[in-house]
């Protein structure tokens, strides 16, 4: 991904101890000429604190619960919304207030109705925010689900029925490819 301001690293540059700034494509303020041609940027945080990681495991498990067939895609579609409501730290919105440009407060009302409202440019900050994120929140989830994954086993033998007393793979087996061989030349220890 270019960024359309050569001064800012794209997200690709970014390192996981450096603040992710995303590029927008457009600028995105409540008035749209604000920034002219060169789009808006967002800021995400450098890392997950403890309150954006409890908010991320909370959304796929409330997904989850709502719904225990959402798929993966799904859960990953509420896990990316969640980084975009609540992993932005910083923008550079501008809103009017009488002649001059004011800085546009950063909250959920402003998220929503102008970040998450253009979905392209949600997208962008979504994927930068999956990039450095997913794999700090999900691990944590992926194993107590490994180590807490259901018992298997079946009330019913899983073996072919057996057919006369005798399993029908049993008639119809074929003589071992394997041999045996000799154990001369190993001497027992004592």
């Amino acid at each position: 991904m270019s960024s359309l301001n050569p001064s800012l690293p794209t997200v690709d540059e970014v390192t996981p101890a450096s603040p992710a700034v995303v590029q927008l494509p457009r600028c995105i303020c409540p008035d749209p000429t604000t920034h002219g041609e060169l789009g808006d940027t967002v800021t995400l945080a450098t890392k997950a604190d403890l309150r954006m990681t409890l908010v991320a495991n909370k959304a796929i498990r409330w997904l989850k619960t709502e719904n225990p067939k959402a798929s993966v895609a799904e859960v990953l579609a509420v896990l990316t919304e969640t980084y975009v409501r609540h992993f932005v730290v910083a923008w550079s919105l501008l809103r009017r207030e009488g002649k001059k440009l004011v800085p546009l407060e950063l909250n959920h009302e402003t998220i929503e109705a102008q970040l998450l409202s253009d979905v392209e440019c949600a997208m962008l900050v979504g994927e930068a925010a999956d990039q450095r994120f997913n794999e700090v929140i999900l691990s944590p989830l992926l194993k107590a689900a490994s180590t807490s994954s259901p018992d298997s086993s079946t009330d019913e033998s899983t073996s072919a029925p057996k057919l006369n007393g005798h399993s029908p793979t049993s008639a119809r087996s074929k003589r071992s490819l394997t041999t045996s061989s000799p154990t001369a030349g190993i001497v027992p220890t004592a």
